[in-house]
Parts: structure tokens; C-alpha cells; sequence
């Protein structure tokens, strides 16, 4: 079985899992306000049937919309979150990244793929980890930038939860991530001061680099 079809799997899995807990808060709430399926469904323009069925998790495709209108007519407030809980599923082209960073490690070095944000309490992980025998590099790796700021924030939030002090941001060299990141290079100056030319420098002489910095392969 494939990552993605393991994902797939689990994804699944707490889908039904929701829809269950789901159902069951509607049916205790429409008891405990003593509503007959059919008052919430006449006042949520839903059928009967359609309540009955989101009660006891029949509905696998249920909308957001459905489940919004039968929780406000029993006073509930339909939320939805994500949380992070692990590195996303990635395609051919980053795991192309990764290894061409590989090819600039010298004597003493190693990488590691998909390393846990250690001390974070979460699934979080960094997509890479460049070590030798007593220090390590958090490795963060984007095919396509997009929103900077962002990114920027999530390594901030993943560098501190971690105790991680040095992180390479390596990014596929394109024309549109550069251009990106030039438009954004004020922004990223103080996380990341390095530039490619002194981390691979480091890199390939078997070094760790001091600081954080952004290395475009």
C-alpha cells in the first residue's frame, strides 16, 4: 500500500469517526430541547429523513451547509478546523529537491528525511535534517513559493517548538520562485541571512552552516 493510500485510509476513518460524534451531539441536543425530527427539519429546510440520517452518521457526503443549519436550530455552532499533525503528502519533484541536495554534502554529513519537530507535542516534522556527529540543520523544502509570509511564520512557529536554531529553506530554482523571494528577500533577511553560495560552501566542505539561509538548487 502507497503513503497516499495509506492517508487516504485515515482520512476515511476520521471522516466516519466525525460524522458519528457529529450525529450524536444533533440527537442530544434535539432531545434535550424535547424537537421532533420533523420540527428541526422544517426549520433547517431539511427532510426528516435528512435529520434522521445525520443523526446516526448515514450521510457520508454530508455538506457543510446541511450540518450548519441543524446545529444553529439547537443552538449549536458548527466549526471547522484544521490542525497540523504531520508533513503534507509530497509529489516526485520535491523528493528530486531533496536528493539534489544530498549530492552537496561532504565528508561527515547526513540527511535525514521527514525528522520530527522534537519537544512539539505534535506530528509536525521537518522535511529534512542535515547532521554530523554533534549538531543538525532543520531543512524546509518548497518546489513553488507561494505565499511567503506565511511559510516564513510556519518555520518560525516549527524553529521555536523545536529548539532548532539553524533551518536551510531550500527552494527549487525557477524564475517565479525567484522572483518571489527577491520581492520578499527584506522579509526573510533577518531568519535567514545566509545565501546559497556560503551554505554550500559549508555543505560540501562537510560543515553545518552557522546560520539559517536560503539555498536554491
Amino acid at each position: 500500500m502507497t503513503t497516499a493510500q495509506r492517508r487516504v485510509d485515515v482520512g476515511q476513518r476520521r471522516t466516519r469517526r466525525s460524522l458519528l460524534e457529529l450525529g450524536e451531539a444533533l440527537r442530544d441536543a434535539r432531545i434535550s430541547a424535547d424537537l421532533s425530527q420533523d420540527a428541526v427539519a422544517a426549520a433547517a429546510l431539511l427532510s426528516r429523513s435528512q435529520v434522521s440520517r445525520l443523526e446516526r452518521a448515514r450521510i457520508p457526503n454530508a455538506s457543510v451547509a446541511e450540518l450548519t443549519r441543524v446545529g444553529s436550530v439547537l443552538g449549536l455552532r458548527f466549526a471547522v478546523r484544521y490542525f497540523p499533525e504531520g508533513p503534507p503528502m509530497r509529489d516526485a519533484g520535491h523528493a528530486r529537491l531533496l536528493a539534489r541536495l544530498q549530492e552537496q554534502l561532504g565528508p561527515g554529513l547526513r540527511l535525514r528525511t521527514e525528522v520530527p519537530v522534537i519537544g512539539s507535542g505534535d506530528a509536525r516534522a521537518w522535511d529534512a535534517e542535515v547532521r554530523d556527529r554533534s549538531s543538525r540543520c532543520g531543512v524546509e523544502a518548497e518546489t513553488r513559493l507561494h505565499d511567503v509570509q506565511a511559510m516564513d511564520r510556519r518555520i518560525a512557529l516549527k524553529m521555536v517548538d523545536g529548539r532548532q536554531d539553524r533551518v536551510i529553506l531550500l527552494v527549487r530554482r525557477s524564475r517565479s520562485n525567484r522572483e518571489a523571494l527577491r520581492s520578499c528577500r527584506v522579509l526573510l533577511r533577518d531568519r535567514f541571512p545566509l545565501d546559497s553560495r556560503a551554505i554550500l560552501d559549508d555543505l560540501r566542505a562537510g560543515r553545518i552552516p552557522p546560520a539559517s539561509g536560503i539555498l536554491v538548487l
